[in-house]
């Protein structure tokens, strides 16, 4: 199939534009939709459950507790 469009140089500009901005908002897109399953996966490492008590967990790492903090601040919006 071929498809032929007549447009001036300003259209297409502005056509080129939308295509570029298409191209940033769908990889920010697949980002954020890929965000909660990063930070669940550093989150198991991150924290234990507390034996003996349901729903209590303790910090295993540090390291792993401060990445869950910084994505979490990337994902969710600031007030």
């Amino acid at each position: 199939m071929e498809i032929n469009v007549k447009m001036t140089t300003e259209e297409f500009q502005k056509f080129m534009t939308w295509q570029e901005d298409k191209e940033k908002y769908s990889k920010e897109v697949e980002r954020l939709r890929r965000a909660p399953e990063c930070i669940a996966a550093s989150l198991r490492w991150a924290v234990e459950p507390v034996e003996g008590k349901t729903a209590k967990f303790k910090i295993a790492s540090q390291e792993h507790m401060g990445d869950v903090w910084d994505m979490a601040e990337e994902f969710m919006p600031k007030k």
